[in-house]
C-alpha cells in the first residue's frame, strides 16, 4: 500500500461548468499490456463501502481519495465507512449521488490513493473483461475472474454492460476491468440466469457514471 501511495500523484480540481461546478479529474495514462502484468497493482484500488444497512465495493478514481461506488451502497447517508485493501478503516464523505443511475462519489482523506486508469470508450461484444472477488478470499488479493461482454443493453434509457464475469455477494460497486486493467465499469446488479448457470451481471459504463456525477476527465499527466 505504501508503494502505491508514494507512486501516484495528481489531484482532482473543481472547475466552473455554467452555473454548476463540475469535477475534473486528471487522467491517468491508459494501460496497454496484459492485466497479468498488473496483478499486484489493481487490488489496492478497490475498497469496501460499509454502512449500518448494507455494504458494497467501490474503486478509487483519483489519487486524492475519490471513490466511485453505487448509490445504494451509501443510501442517503452523508458519511460511510471505507475499508482499504490493507484493512485500515476510514470515514468517507459522500460528495454526490444519483439514485436513478445508481452511482455515488465518496471522498476520504488519506494522502495519495491507488487509482485506476479510466476507459471512457465503450467495450465491445465478446471483449475480455475481469472482476475482483472478495478481499477476505483465501487469496489475500482477492480472486480475479475472467469473463466476456455478452451484450450492450439499456435499463430504461440507461446504458448497461452485460457480462458473465462473476459478481460475488456484496460486490456491487466493484470494478469491471478490460484486458489491460483499465476501469471500464462498476457492478450494478445481478439477475439469476433462467438456465441456472452463471448469473447475468450488469455494469454501469464508466463514461455514463461520470456524466451523471458531473465529472469530466482532463489530460493525462
Amino acid at each position: 500500500m505504501r508503494r502505491w501511495l508514494a507512486l501516484l500523484a495528481g489531484a482532482a480540481v473543481l472547475v466552473a461548468a455554467g452555473s454548476a461546478a463540475a469535477l475534473e479529474l486528471p487522467a491517468l495514462p491508459r494501460c496497454q499490456g496484459p492485466i497479468s502484468s498488473r496483478a499486484d497493482d489493481i487490488p489496492p484500488a478497490r475498497v469496501t463501502v460499509v454502512n449500518a444497512a448494507r455494504h458494497g465495493f467501490g474503486v478509487f478514481i483519483s489519487a486524492d481519495g475519490l471513490i466511485l461506488t453505487n448509490q445504494h451502497a451509501v443510501g442517503d447517508l452523508e458519511t460511510v465507512g471505507i475499508r482499504l485493501f490493507d484493512g485500515v478503516e476510514l470515514t468517507g464523505r459522500v460528495l454526490d449521488r444519483h439514485a436513478v443511475r445508481n452511482v455515488a462519489l465518496v471522498k476520504i482523506e488519506a494522502g495519495r490513493t491507488p487509482s485506476l486508469p479510466l476507459r471512457l470508450d465503450p467495450v465491445g461484444l465478446d471483449e475480455e473483461v475481469y472482476t475482483l472477488g472478495p478481499l477476505d478470499d483465501p487469496n489475500p488479493a482477492g480472486t480475479v475472474t475472467r469473463g466476456t461482454v455478452r451484450a450492450l443493453s439499456t435499463d430504461g434509457n440507461l446504458p448497461m454492460i452485460q457480462s458473465d464475469a462473476t459478481v460475488y455477494g456484496g460486490g456491487s460497486g466493484g470494478p469491471l476491468l478490460d484486458a489491460s486493467g483499465n476501469l471500464a465499469g462498476i457492478a450494478a446488479t445481478s439477475v439469476p440466469n433462467p438456465d441456472r448457470s452463471s448469473a447475468l451481471n450488469f455494469f454501469i459504463p464508466i463514461d455514463d457514471a461520470l456524466r451523471y456525477l458531473n465529472i469530466r476527465l482532463g489530460q493525462a499527466r
